[in-house]
């Protein structure tokens, strides 16, 4: 399966905001991935169903390491609600 829209890796270094709906209260957990390493992660906890809003942000082993991804394909991987949702984007 080829990766849609690309992602600024700039927008990773900040924190890429999202949005993520829920059905019901629960601990919402996003994990981005290039290949087996882990780039960046989210969580939170919604109080009711909704829309939660998180701050994807690249952990401390890749914040200087960020323009080294440029090209590859980022495999985000939210987790709510005993329900889990993939998407790619390969990185610009």
């Amino acid at each position: 399966m080829a990766a849609s829209a690309g992602l600024a890796i700039s927008s990773l270094a900040t924190g890429l905001a999202l949005g993520v709906t829920v059905t019901g209260p629960g601990t919402v957990t996003v994990t981005a991935k290039v290949g087996r390493a882990t780039v960046a992660t989210a969580a939170g906890k919604a109080k009711r169903a909704g829309t939660l809003k998180l701050r994807l942000k690249a952990t401390k082993a890749y914040r200087k390491r960020l323009r080294s991804l440029r090209g590859k394909t980022l495999v985000i991987t939210v987790k709510a609600g005993g329900r889990t949702t993939t998407l790619k984007r390969k990185l610009k």
